[in-house]
């Protein structure tokens, strides 16, 4: 088991790298516009002492280089070519027959901690009339409550407790908000400048895509640069509308990411045609994030109408699938003989998983009465989880980022990484998770859509009117761009 960090004393905070002529050295100053979740040596943690780990920027960096430069002609599209230079650049683990020391140096320190919050606390549930709602044992019933101003409860679900946790005076694992740090980065000079056009782009992207600590892919811990060896930076985009947005970042992609770039199969990557867009302007980040999110719930959750506080039937097609799969159904009995479906079948009514787009895994959870002990054909089905067969692994290829511009003013930025598989391609298993009793249910399932499947997803307008959600597409990664844009002309 990792230990956890001690504090450095106060002449190892001091110790600077040495100079060398044949080095070039800078110093870069950041800070998080969102807040940072996780990112220690214990999962889901942030470190009190190190809540910044030099090794972690080092794996983010090596990250965004394979994004940009790891199409590189010489590779040849070939993984062991592409990872060879890579650990060249970045390091490795060396052996008794070759050392695979880095040609990039990394140190870091925390310039400011940053402050404690508890996204998700459980607190004893209230009437209208402020007293507290009791079960017939006495106990006050639990009521979970998030800080929605420090984090979309959406984005950070990973942090809300289990069934056991749900007690009054529970907290979740800490964020903390408002962190700045000094990254000092060496390498060595060359005579065409070469190493540093290949770590300049590692850094751009990770500065302009990326972030620290855990779920950086839906924005949580973005890093703003605010200087490089003392002098203040401006926003790395400088355009004053979003269509001269859209034109810069596009001429920067041209500027860091190989040119035709024969990437890998199934690495993920930045392209000339890269696909995204944004939100409208923000006076401050956190806000563009919470929109970003807001979105991404509001289009993986649509629903039908609802009853009161019960929401309705999903307009995707997995729950009916996996009713379909298990042949179950909730269902009353009617004078104790035939069995009358509560949930008749709806529309999409197909077998299909297009949500695995978003990535893997994905659990499913029915509202069952009838409890989740047996396989009752007249009950909704149990906890299911839906991954791939030998693995469970997918990361999501949509990143959500705010972004700071000239103005001092915020966007969110919605992209698509290539490289992480055709939907179609995808083969996938459905398992049942209840109590960690993982039986197969069916295997070799897809994600991918033909035209009129797509088509059967709807959006519900604040009108009633029923929409297409995918926007005519059969991509949904796609779709969800088409959604946050005519969100924001709505």
């Amino acid at each position: 088991m990792r230990s956890v960090p001690r504090k450095p004393n106060e002449a190892e905070s001091k110790i600077e790298p040495a100079k060398n002529d044949n080095l070039i050295v800078q110093t870069r100053e950041y800070e998080l516009i969102t807040p940072l979740f996780g990112g220690g040596v214990e999962p889901g943690h942030c470190d009190d002492l190190t809540p910044i780990r030099g090794t972690e920027i080092r794996g983010h960096l090596r990250f965004w280089w394979r994004a940009t430069r790891g199409g590189n002609p010489l590779f040849e599209g070939k993984l062991e070519k592409m990872k060879e230079a890579e650990d060249k650049l970045w390091g490795a683990a060396s052996t008794q027959t070759k050392a695979m020391s880095s040609d990039v140096h990394i140190a870091v320190k925390c310039v400011e901690t940053g402050s404690e919050k508890h996204p998700f606390t459980v607190e004893e549930k209230r009437n209208h009339q402020g007293v507290i709602e009791r079960y017939p044992d006495g106990t006050p019933k639990p009521q979970l409550k998030s800080d929605e101003k420090l984090a979309h409860s959406y984005a950070a679900f990973p942090l809300q407790p289990t069934q056991k946790e749900m007690r009054p005076g529970w907290k979740s694992k800490t964020m903390r908000e408002k962190v700045k740090f000094v990254l000092t980065i060496s390498f060595p000079k060359g005579q065409n400048d070469t190493l540093k056009k290949e770590i300049e782009a590692a850094l751009w992207a990770w500065e302009l895509f990326g972030g620290i600590g855990a779920r950086s892919r839906r924005g949580f811990g973005a890093v703003q640069l605010l200087s490089i060896d003392g002098a203040k930076q401006r926003s790395m985009l400088s355009a004053v509308n979003l269509a001269a947005l859209y034109e810069d970042i596009k001429s920067q992609l041209k500027t860091h990411v190989v040119a035709n770039g024969n990437w890998p199969n199934n690495v993920p990557h930045l392209s000339w045609d890269l696909l995204f867009d944004t939100t409208m302007y923000f006076k401050k980040a956190p806000d563009a994030w919470t929109v970003l999110i807001q979105r991404l719930k509001e289009f993986r959750q649509q629903r039908n109408s609802g009853n009161g506080n019960r929401p309705g039937r999903s307009k995707w097609p997995e729950p009916e699938a996996i009713r379909m799969i298990t042949k179950q159904r909730l269902a009353e009995k009617v004078s104790g003989k035939s069995s009358i479906p509560i949930h008749q079948q709806i529309q999409p009514n197909y077998c299909k998983f297009p949500r695995a787009a978003f990535g893997l895994p994905i659990v499913f959870h029915f509202q069952n009465p009838k409890g989740r002990t047996t396989f009752d054909a007249d009950s909704d089905p149990r906890k299911t989880v839906l991954k791939f067969e030998k693995y469970e692994r997918l990361a999501s290829p949509l990143i959500l980022r705010s972004i700071p511009v000239a103005s001092g003013e915020y966007v969110g930025l919605a992209l698509i990484l290539e490289g992480t598989g055709d939907p179609n391609s995808l083969r996938l298993a459905l398992y049942n998770d209840e109590e960690r009793d993982k039986c197969l249910l069916r295997n070799n399932l897809k994600a991918g859509l033909d035209q009129t499947e797509a088509d059967q997803i709807k959006e519900i307008k604040a009108s009633g009117k029923e929409t297409l959600l995918l926007n005519g597409r059969t991509d949904v990664l796609c779709g969800f761009l088409d959604f946050l844009v005519n969100k924001e002309d709505e």
